[in-house]
C-alpha cells in the first residue's frame, strides 16, 4: 500500500514503495462510478495521452479513503537499481532472506555497464534457480 509521511504533527503526503500492490475490482468499481466516462474515454484512445489515468488513481483514491493496512515495506521486499556498485550486495541481501520481493529498476548505463549488470544478475540468481 503507501506510508503516511508525517514531519512533526504534519501529514505530508504517502511514500511511493515501488513495490507491487493488490487492487480489487470493487476499487475499480467505485472509482468508475465517481467518474462515469474515465474507462470509456480511456479505451477509445490507441495511446497514452495526458488525460489517461494509471493504477495510481486507484491507489490514491484507496488510501484517501482510508482503505488501507500499516504494513512494513522492508519486510515484504527491496526496491533497488542495477548500479554495478550496489547491484551484488542488494541481490545477495535479498537471496538471503532480507525480503520477500526483489524489485530491479534499471539505470542508464552504457553497453559495457549492462552486460557486466546482466553476467552479475544471472551468476547471483542462477544457485536459487538452477537455471
Amino acid at each position: 500500500m503507501g506510508l503516511a509521511v508525517v514531519s512533526g504533527n504534519t501529514w505530508t503526503g504517502w511514500r511511493n514503495t515501488h513495490l507491487p500492490m493488490a487492487y480489487t475490482k470493487s476499487l475499480f468499481s467505485k472509482v468508475y462510478n465517481r467518474v462515469p466516462n474515465l474507462r470509456e474515454n480511456q479505451s477509445r484512445r490507441k495511446f497514452r495521452t495526458n488525460e489517461d489515468v494509471s493504477h495510481w488513481l486507484m491507489r490514491y483514491y484507496r488510501l484517501a479513503l482510508g482503505d488501507f493496512w500499516p504494513t512494513n515495506h522492508n519486510k515484504l521486499g527491496l526496491f533497488a537499481t542495477t548500479e554495478l556498485a550496489t547491484l551484488e550486495t542488494t541481490i545477495t541481501n535479498a537471496i538471503n532472506g532480507e525480503a520477500k520481493l526483489l524489485v530491479l529498476n534499471d539505470v542508464p548505463m552504457d553497453e559495457s555497464e549492462a552486460s557486466q549488470a546482466r553476467i552479475k544478475i544471472q551468476r547471483l540468481f542462477k544457485p536459487v534457480y538452477n537455471g
